[in-house]
């Protein structure tokens, strides 16, 4: 617990030096899986979809899916793109999103209350008995900078 504590810290702080607000930490909101988070004006819903290399391409170690369902809360469009989104197992292992495979997020316009519905890929070190969360930050452009930690699987 104390390992995934500091791996959140370290995205967390880095996000915030690149978000210019080396003054403050951000609020840090935790959620159980099937909760819908709210981050950056947008809420998020995440499915655990499976592993699987189903995209003609072998991973380095084992492909772990979800499915991002996000409505833009605001009253403009928002974006989001993959590299909001960070994968964080029990013993603190931190895996960004591929971009690889269809209906995959890269960067995308959401218009405000029209949801969307997106799959991320990440490559990992799978463990079928290991906890994994993901946490999501908030862009630039987003006027709510808090970000979010969701549990995905072994909640």
């Amino acid at each position: 617990m104390a390992i995934i504590a500091s791996s959140i810290a370290i995205v967390l702080i880095t996000h915030t030096i690149s978000q210019e607000q080396k003054n403050v930490l951000p609020k840090i909101t935790e959620y159980e899986e099937g909760e819908t988070a709210r981050v950056g004006g947008i809420a998020f819903q995440i499915k655990y979809l499976g592993t699987g290399d189903d995209v003609g391409i072998k991973p380095n170690g084992t492909f772990f899916v979800i499915q991002i369902t996000a409505e833009n809360l605001m009253t403009k469009p928002l974006t989001i793109n993959r590299n909001q989104f960070i994968l964080l197992d029990d013993q603190g292992r931190l895996y960004g999103a591929t971009g690889i495979g269809q209906n995959e997020l890269q960067e995308e316009e959401i218009n405000p209350n029209v949801p969307v519905i997106l799959n991320a890929r990440f490559d990992i070190q799978y463990d079928n008995e290991s906890r994994y969360r993901l946490a999501i930050m908030p862009l630039e452009e987003h006027e709510e900078k808090n970000p979010a930690v969701i549990c995905v699987k072994k909640c």
